[in-house]
């Protein structure tokens, strides 16, 4: 038999996972208890989906840096858009009067206008100029991402704000399916969030892995955010494409905050996902069992590494 780590990660479901190759053990095939009774080795944290670090990392190569700016080589841009992502007012003002139209160069590769690298940069007072020269705002890139999604994914509140009162469509979605507020929730930025809403920012859509942003919040542990959309009206049932429920990502990724949350919100703890996990099983997987320990009730206690009771 092979070492009890050994054979746990052979029982990894990628194969049953195909789109975001999640880290969690075939329970069909092997009693989790069990497993963790001998000693596997276990890591359990997602290695990858549409919004990953690990798929983050990967993208610096097709042209997104880790801090979420565009990866820019100077020498393939064009005037206007080397201007605009040096936040040059003047030099952009110049080329615009020399232009009919904004938005005739896109950038060689990705489909990237001046307006796009304005918003990933800051430059709001370029941003604002591009606008009024009735550049247009809703044209995306290479990824499908709109000058907003950029403005949203690189926190700059100020573009997003600009962007939005001149028209910017909230629900446009990327190659992913996800849209601004998905990246508003991913990068946990609840200003933005509340200036989307407020333009009619659809809160239930749900992107390629099944994710709304309530999910995605909860899935990246952004416990401030999950609160805002809970407050705003977002579904706590909601569930990924492998039938995963809010309580069952906060548990796996130790939300402990958001756990009690969603079990005052009246939260159904017995709901399983596709492959017959309740909520108290991820919660084991991570050994944050404090909110488990009566199942239907929330039982807050400082017994995260035990003793306590497993419901089945």
């Amino acid at each position: 038999m092979p070492p009890p780590h050994t054979l746990f990660r052979s029982l990894y479901v990628s194969v049953y996972y195909p789109s975001t190759a999640l880290g969690v053990p075939a329970c069909r095939q092997w009693n989790l208890a069990d497993a963790l009774t001998i000693g596997c080795d276990c890591d359990f944290r997602d290695h990858g989906n549409v919004f990953s670090s690990a798929n983050l990392l990967g993208e610096i190569s097709n042209g997104i840096e880790a801090q979420f700016g565009y990866h820019i080589r100077r020498k393939e841009l064009r005037k206007l858009h080397k201007a605009a992502s040096e936040g040059d007012v003047a030099r952009v003002q110049h080329l615009c009067l020399l232009k009919k139209n904004l938005d005739e160069a896109l950038a060689l590769s990705f489909h990237r206008t001046a307006l796009h690298l304005a918003c990933a940069s800051g430059h709001s007072e370029v941003v604002m100029l591009l606008l009024e020269r009735k550049c247009m705002i809703n044209v995306t890139d290479n990824d499908n991402m709109t000058p907003l999604m950029k403005a949203v994914q690189s926190h700059e509140e100020k573009c997003a704000r600009i962007l939005l009162n001149h028209g910017a469509d909230p629900n446009i979605i990327d190659e992913n399916g996800n849209t601004a507020l998905h990246y508003a929730a991913y990068c946990e930025n609840v200003g933005i969030a509340k200036q989307l809403l407020l333009r009619s920012a659809d809160i239930e859509v749900r992107n390629k892995d099944g994710f709304t942003p309530l999910l995605l919040a909860i899935y990246e542990n952004g416990e401030e955010i999950a609160e805002f959309l809970i407050k705003k009206g977002a579904n706590i049932h909601a569930v990924d494409k492998i039938k995963r429920t809010a309580l069952m990502l906060a548990a796996q990724y130790r939300s402990t905050r958001i756990v009690r949350l969603l079990l005052e919100k009246g939260i159904d703890a017995s709901c399983l996902n596709m492959y017959g996990w309740p909520a108290e099983k991820f919660a084991l997987v991570t050994f944050n069992l404090k909110h488990f320990s009566v199942k239907g009730h929330l039982d807050i206690c400082d017994t995260t590494y035990g003793p306590y009771k497993i419901i089945n």
